[in-house]
């Protein structure tokens, strides 16, 4: 959900859990780990000057040297972490999509809500998440740069699996209503839903405040929408649509 295009590789690995798939971790080259309460503290506040520093300045003027300045460390600290600036711009984007994760959980986009209770209140919840994504992508320090500016492949290739995560508990919690897609077609629905919405999120960091919240509440028409139609020919007040 996080970029404004992605592909998918072919022989993508199956999704995982949510947490597992957004979680921040140092680079697995022999460095430092942080386990810790202060050095989880340390890498968190070298995170935190990351994102500052590619807020006010850019991605081409970012470097280790401005962001240990920021921080408030030695460049030497970072290095313990990070190998190179590149590595802690990818550590900082993981740890964007765990924060989406956890904004879209307290939105009552999770795994433990009853199906039942979801598809009878689904366009308010839908309306929440709307809402609550809108406000991360509006106010997440770092997040427009990291995800929308050229993400690498290695970043594109797990928001890919970050959103087949989400399109596999929206699958889920529409299972009963969508049940008369037929479980190959729902999951495309879901995956449609999911992957459509992130550059339209995208589109509304990159303009002015006025056409931003119109480009919300045109996202809000079109996903209701799009999910609508599917849940009335179920229904049978539409007729059935090409398989």
């Amino acid at each position: 959900m996080a970029r404004a295009t992605r592909k998918k590789k072919a022989g993508a690995k199956p999704a995982r859990s949510a947490r597992s798939a957004a979680r921040t971790t140092a680079p697995d080259d022999g460095r430092r780990r942080p386990v810790q309460k202060r050095s989880l503290d340390r890498v968190d506040a070298i995170l935190d000057a990351t994102a500052e520093v590619l807020h006010d300045e850019g991605l081409a003027a970012f470097n280790t040297n401005r962001v240990a300045e920021r921080a408030g460390v030695a460049v030497g600290s970072i290095y313990q972490y990070f190998p190179n600036k590149e590595a802690l711009v990818d550590a900082l984007a993981m740890r964007s999509l765990q924060r989406l994760d956890r904004v879209l959980e307290e939105a009552g986009f999770r795994d433990d809500v009853d199906p039942g209770e979801f598809a009878g209140k689904w366009e308010e919840i839908l309306d929440r998440i709307i809402d609550a994504v809108a406000d991360f992508y509006r106010n997440e320090l770092g997040f427009r740069v990291v995800w929308l500016q050229g993400p690498s492949a290695e970043l594109q290739d797990k928001d890919w699996e970050h959103d087949q995560v989400l399109a596999e508990r929206l699958e889920r919690l529409f299972a009963e209503p969508l049940g008369h897609l037929g479980p190959a077609r729902r999951r495309t629905v879901a995956t449609i839903v999911v992957v459509v919405a992130g550059p339209l999120f995208g589109m509304m960091v990159r303009v002015g405040p006025r056409r931003s919240k119109t480009i919300v509440e045109e996202t809000r028409r079109l996903l209701r929408g799009y999910l609508r139609s599917h849940l009335e020919e179920g229904r049978g007040t539409l007729g059935p649509s090409p398989s």
